[in-house]
């Protein structure tokens, strides 16, 4: 997917300014001037200059012999903290209170106050949904098959497969059955189809982290990105029609 990174709180956007042989990253209010990135390995790469990703807060060239699998954790980028909201229905992805342990997951008017619509998310390849309640152990989301639905358990309760998701087409889609969640966040009964507009989701003010160390992607006063190993303002995933 190709996007702008707004930054949630300040409203500011990641440009690109070429000086030199350099890339440097800044920010801009106006998104006339944003630069557009596209996710691949869990690198934020830029669109515009393809041999360049973000790495921290500076653009780094990738030699044409590196392979992109050599990157290290401190690296790769993931989202967490993070709300997924589909446009179209106005929902965003939410754990739904069934019972003690044992959550099903479904579509709930949009909430950034709500800790039940948020998780960690996967940027790119395969990847597992996890909600964080204070006080709980993490908790993943299952596929319940027998009553065709999803759920979320307990990190370490194994009855029920996990649901591996990835992104496809803006929409977020299951590889192993083949089928894109619905607008409501339930599952179709039809297989994924790219174009349907009704099924994308955006990612919402999502913490911008690498996986280990996890440093966050942040703006500070002056309008300077940043990185800090603080827990930092979101990011709002804009999609760029290129």
């Amino acid at each position: 997917m190709v996007v702008y990174l707004r930054h949630h709180a300040t409203g500011k956007y990641i440009t690109l300014k070429k000086r030199s042989s350099k890339l440097l990253v800044r920010t801009s209010s106006d998104k006339s001037n944003a630069a557009p990135f596209f996710s691949s390995l869990g690198r934020l790469v830029s669109y515009d200059y393809p041999d360049h990703d973000l790495v921290g807060k500076t653009m780094k060239k990738t030699s044409p012999s590196a392979s992109p699998y050599s990157r290290g954790p401190d690296e790769i980028w993931t989202m967490s903290d993070c709300v997924l909201h589909n446009p179209t229905s106005g929902m965003a992805l939410s754990r739904v209170p069934v019972k003690r342990w044992s959550d099903t997951v479904g579509g709930r008017a949009l909430n950034l106050t709500d800790p039940l619509q948020r998780f960690t998310v996967g940027l790119s390849e395969e990847w597992v949904l996890t909600n964080k309640i204070e006080g709980e152990d993490d908790s993943v989301l299952r596929f319940d098959r027998r009553n065709n639905v999803l759920v979320v358990r307990n990190k370490g309760d194994t009855r029920f497969v996990m649901a591996r998701m990835r992104w496809n087409g803006r929409q977020i889609v299951n590889p192993s059955k083949g089928w894109a969640l619905n607008s409501d966040f339930s599952i179709p009964n039809t297989m994924f189809k790219f174009g349907e507009k009704e099924k994308e989701v955006q990612p919402v003010d999502c913490k911008l982290n690498t996986i280990y160390p996890s440093n966050y992607l942040d703006v500070n006063a002056k309008g300077g990105v940043v990185t800090s190993s603080d827990p930092a303002g979101g990011w709002t995933f804009e999609y760029a029609d290129l």
